[in-house]
């Protein structure tokens, strides 16, 4: 007996009533044509991460403090915010003063510096008295291997405890099974 499947086509997401998206394509040309030719280099089409916008998203040109505008010229209130981390806004004044002056002054020496890791730790352990030192770190890796060592010399403890991958891992996360011995049972899958 046999049985026929019919292939339908995923849907992607929810829809927009068919006079929002009229309008909404009509407001933002340029923003798709600008996003097909992107997609060539660049999947998505634009660097924004995982962000996803029905028909398609408008891509931004500049912001004013919680202003964005994009590349057909609309202004938007930007309630996301940089992903909720630029609490004084786009383009700060302040913030934009500050990073023109150290620039003039340097950006990654390489090496140990002076003026701004110790006025940053002194804010830092004024601000919070329960830190006595602070380890400036380059990444969320660098920082969780510290953790690591820092846990194991507090301990004492040398080992480091490991997870076994599961069967349902994805292809080439699950640890190699051993040769079989003569004798004993094959691995099996």
């Amino acid at each position: 007996m046999s049985q026929t499947v019919e292939i339908r086509p995923r849907p992607e997401g929810v829809s927009l009533h068919p006079d929002e998206e009229r309008r909404y394509r009509e407001r933002n040309p340029r923003s798709l044509e600008l996003l097909q030719q992107t997609r060539r280099l660049i999947p998505t089409g634009h660097g924004g991460g995982m962000w996803y916008q029905l028909p398609y998203p408008v891509l931004l040109t500049h912001g004013k403090g919680c202003r964005v505008w994009d590349v057909d010229g609309n202004e938007y209130l930007d309630l996301r915010i940089g992903d909720w981390v630029m609490i004084l806004g786009h383009a700060n004044d302040r913030v934009s003063e500050a990073v023109a002056a150290q620039l003039e002054k340097g950006t990654q020496f390489g090496s140990a510096d002076w003026d701004l890791s110790y006025r940053m730790a002194s804010l830092l352990v004024e601000r919070m008295p329960s830190v006595e030192r602070i380890r400036f770190l380059v990444s969320g890796t660098e920082a969780n291997l510290l953790a690591v060592r820092l846990a194991r010399a507090f301990t004492g403890r040398t080992a480091r405890a490991t997870r076994a991958a599961s069967r349902s891992a994805p292809r080439g996360c699950r640890p190699r099974p051993a040769r079989a011995r003569s004798g004993s049972r094959p691995w099996r899958r």
